[in-house]
């Protein structure tokens, strides 16, 4: 599961080192745009789901059965302010909690500065680092997949 998709590079990386399947998920009418175009250029239409949706309100139009193995959020960088993340952070722990599968990843890149919890949804933070503005949370579920 891609959320705040872009164009897609995220989750059409994973699907060229074998993931079976892909679900991206943005909001902005010009990065849609370009994330349908990149799954049409890798020939991978067969093998994704693109919601435009905003990532908060996508729970509904997801299958309650499915659960995934790796969620990546990649929010644009003014959505990881403090305060913006505060602001979800409840929503987006409920839908990652909720969709997660056992032995799962949560993979969460934000502005470095940006305070986050030792566990996400109920999942331990597992490794942390940092590439210049840019920090990468790494959750892993420890429940048997």
């Amino acid at each position: 599961l891609d959320l705040y998709a872009g164009s897609g590079a995220l989750g059409l990386e994973a699907l060229s080192r074998g993931a079976v399947h892909a679900c991206f998920v943005e909001r902005s009418d010009a990065a849609f745009a370009a994330l349908e175009q990149n799954v049409a250029a890798c020939r991978l239409a067969s093998r994704v789901q693109c919601l435009q949706a905003d990532v908060l309100a996508i729970r509904d139009r997801l299958d309650p059965q499915d659960r995934v193995d790796i969620i990546f959020m990649d929010p644009p960088f003014a959505d990881t302010r403090t305060d913006a993340v505060s602001g979800v952070t409840g929503t987006l722990e409920n839908l990652t909690g909720a969709l997660l599968a056992p032995g799962g990843m949560v993979v969460f890149r934000l502005e470095g500065d940006v305070p986050f919890p030792p566990s996400w949804a109920g999942v331990p933070l597992w490794k942390e680092r940092q590439y210049g503005r840019s920090r990468l949370c790494l959750y892993c579920d420890e429940r048997a997949g």
